[in-house]
């Protein structure tokens, strides 16, 4: 099976990797100064974070459909191994509701290039411009989070925990036996990219919530940890609003 594995590599997200070399983006993709919907709002998480960042690229005007296709291979290679990781960190399963909500979304980014049944290339070609099309995003989720907090909704969804439990057991033990093979081979070269850029010090307990990351990077312990790789200089800002995802090259 790892042999298997290593012939299955996400060639894709490898090449993504090698172009990434530090954490910044822990620290920018969020804003204390945007305003809450609601003064009790969910946490985030690493998974929902890169589907949501995701989404934002590809409806984009100045991203091409073949660069948001590609993203869109590295993004669902490196989800699979990120959902891994985020079920073996959050012991207590606090974050559990905030990655179904990421793999509801995923799905129709992956199959349709939607978000919330909303064409995100159409929404691209309707913005003129990166400010218009973010503005027109932002509206779209602001108007369905307060249809939301303005009802009462009852989900009813079927729960794999009613099972028997032998079933449940044997069928964990079969998947995670041959999984646990396939990762092996997988992830070889993603582990060595990964080596080579140090993560922040986090206590364990810690490390599955994408906020303490942020929290972290953005106080002084960040630039005072010595293992930590030097952060590239960052480009000044122009009162042009500019986002750019390289892809190729």
């Amino acid at each position: 099976m790892m042999e298997k594995g290593k012939r299955q590599k996400p060639i894709n997200l490898i090449e993504l990797l090698h172009k990434s070399n530090n954490f910044n983006g822990v620290r920018e993709f969020d804003n204390n100064r945007v305003p809450n919907l609601h003064s009790h709002e969910p946490p985030n998480s690493w998974s929902l974070t890169v589907v949501t960042l995701t989404c934002i690229a590809i409806a984009l005007p100045n991203i091409s459909n073949d660069n948001g296709n590609q993203l869109v291979r590295c993004v669902g290679e490196g989800l699979s191994f990120l959902k891994l990781m985020e079920k073996s960190l959050d012991k207590n399963g606090a974050l559990a509701i905030i990655g179904n909500a990421a793999d509801f979304v995923w799905v129709g980014v992956d199959l349709y290039c939607k978000w919330q049944d909303k064409d995100l290339r159409k929404t691209s070609l309707r913005g003129r411009t990166s400010k218009e099309t973010l503005e027109k995003l932002s509206n779209e989720a602001e108007r369905t989070v307060k249809q939301f907090l303005g009802e009462v909704n009852d989900f009813l969804v079927d729960n794999p925990l009613n099972w028997p439990l032998k079933i449940i057991a044997a069928n964990s033990m079969q998947k995670s036996v041959r999984q646990a093979a396939l990762l092996l081979g997988e992830t070889e070269d993603i582990l060595q990219i990964l080596q080579q850029s140090e993560i922040p010090s986090l206590d364990p307990g810690k490390l599955a919530c994408i906020d303490e990351w942020r929290t972290f990077i953005e106080g002084d312990n960040w630039n005072s940890q010595a293992t930590i790789s030097t952060i590239g200089s960052e480009t000044q800002q122009t009162n042009e609003e500019h986002v750019a995802i390289e892809l190729h090259g």
